[in-house]
């Protein structure tokens, strides 16, 4: 019967530790050890003291040593016990770890067959999952209550304005600023469902020749760059360089970095775009001379709903782009990174893994 309930224990998917009345670690589970692994900690052992087990488990310093010290009074009268302590037992205390997961720390009670009080169980509910859901969904609360109302207030205001003689526009200007705002609400609806599909719909993998693919939506972009005399430059190392994806995402991901390395360019600049090998992976880099991104704001810069602040600030947008082409290098193993100061244009940088099989082909 032991042995049948110790197996249940260890199988629960939550990090359980079994400590009695003097802090002393009795039982850990595997799913504990493995979560010590992943933050870097040594694995538990038994008689391991309660101040060492919770060093990497909670990061705040004053939380840690909050917690440590009300479970050191586990053991008094309840009526003595602090209301952290009641909290811990009944509902449980967020908490981030070194790695800043969140994590929900709980505790009850262990007794003996005749009723005595002999220690107590700690749970650990990784529930960082919930929290980003919690945090995408007011990401998404606030776009669809700021950004997609604001064209439409606009519009709103346009046609009342132009009901009075005195504040009309003529009819060119007022339907082209109409239609500016329409189209920017299109823009935004359609950024929207591409992310989420990025995000959740099943990849159709096939063999992807990124040289072909980037020599396609350079020559898509030839009217624009005559037009703005910003010189499109390229240097693929290789005529082949096949990747498995999926042929849709890649496009529309490689022509969102062109497309913003356009937008926060000047006219008279050169945009290069570069393939070449990389060990396993094909690296993929697009180059331009534009006004480049902050260290602030690159370390955001691939968050949905992100915004470049501050003076080197052009084009508006809610940063729906990046973070689809972040979703959808990320889906296919790849990694991007930038490389950018102000004044002194931008580099995205893509690596993808090889498809070496059908190069060999």
């Amino acid at each position: 019967m032991r042995q049948f309930i110790m197996d249940g224990i260890n199988r629960m998917p939550d990090a359980i530790a079994v400590f009695d009345l003097n802090h002393q670690l009795q039982f850990t589970t595997d799913t504990t050890k493995n979560y010590m692994q992943k933050v870097g900690a040594r694995i538990p052992e038994k008689n391991q003291d309660l101040a060492q087990f919770l060093m990497p488990v909670i990061s705040d310093t004053e939380q840690r040593a909050e917690i440590l010290a009300d479970i050191n009074n586990i053991n008094t009268p309840e009526e003595r016990q602090t209301s952290l302590l009641e909290e811990l037992r009944e509902n449980g205390v967020e908490i981030k770890d070194c790695i800043e997961q969140n994590l929900l720390l709980k505790y009850v009670n262990t007794y003996s067959g005749s009723g005595e009080h002999i220690g107590y169980i700690l749970s650990l509910n990784n529930i960082t999952p919930i929290r980003q859901a919690e945090r995408k969904r007011e990401e998404t609360l606030r776009f669809l209550s700021h950004d997609m109302r604001a064209p439409q207030s606009a519009i709103q205001t346009l046609i009342e304005l132009q009901k009075n003689p005195q504040s009309a526009l003529p009819d060119e200007l007022f339907f082209q600023r109409i239609n500016d705002l329409s189209g920017r609400t299109l823009k935004l609806v359609d950024d929207f469902l591409q992310l989420t599909r990025a995000e959740s719909m099943e990849l159709n993998l096939v063999p992807v020749n990124l040289t072909e693919l980037l020599e396609h939506i350079i020559s898509e972009y030839w009217g624009i760059s005559q037009k703005r005399h910003i010189n499109m430059t390229s240097d693929f190392g290789h005529e082949l360089a096949f990747t498995q994806g999926d042929h849709v995402l890649l496009s529309r991901c490689f022509v969102n970095l062109i497309d913003n390395a356009f937008k926060y360019s000047p006219d008279n600049t050169t945009i290069h775009c570069s393939i070449h090998r990389q060990g396993t992976y094909w690296q993929v880099r697009i180059k331009d001379q534009g006004i480049g991104i902050s260290e602030k704001n690159q370390a955001t810069i691939f968050n949905s709903f992100f915004r470049v602040s501050g003076p080197d600030s052009r084009v508006n947008g809610v940063g729906l782009g990046l973070s689809f082409v972040k979703t959808v290098i990320l889906r296919h193993d790849g990694q991007i990174q930038v490389d950018s100061e102000p004044g002194h244009g931008t580099t995205f940088i893509v690596n993808l893994p090889r498809d070496e099989h059908e190069e060999s082909v």
